[in-house]
């Protein structure tokens, strides 16, 4: 192996392996609470979900639009599984994510205004 070619391959070696430790940071920092993706949804499970617009939402296009999303419902049709589900590929896909939920929102919005 060349000068050259080794040290292209070592580039390559702190490349992926400073991508890998983004990847790591951006998922602890997302709080998701289980590991679930969009495959894991069982859209026959739940026929009130509109599988189309679930999977437009899966391209991330409303982030580029600066859309919000959120889930409204009934316990037990899936909300906290898309909303991770989402999220992860937003992870995936290079951006920052934190999930919370309805319950713990305000406790952390007012420790957020409390002055430090």
């Amino acid at each position: 192996m060349s000068l050259t070619a080794a040290l292209e391959r070592l580039l390559e070696i702190e490349v992926e392996a400073t991508e890998a430790r983004k990847l790591a940071a951006r998922g602890r920092f997302a709080c998701l609470p289980e590991p679930w993706t969009l495959a894991d949804f069982d859209f026959a499970a739940q026929p009130g979900v509109d599988e189309k617009l679930i999977r437009d939402l899966a391209t991330l296009r409303f982030l580029d639009e600066a859309s919000n999303v959120l889930f409204v419902g009934p316990p037990g049709v899936g909300k906290t599984m898309l909303s991770v589900a989402l999220g992860r590929a937003a992870v995936d896909a290079g951006h920052r994510v934190y999930f919370t939920t309805t319950l713990s929102t305000p406790p952390d919005l007012l420790l957020a205004r409390m002055p430090s």
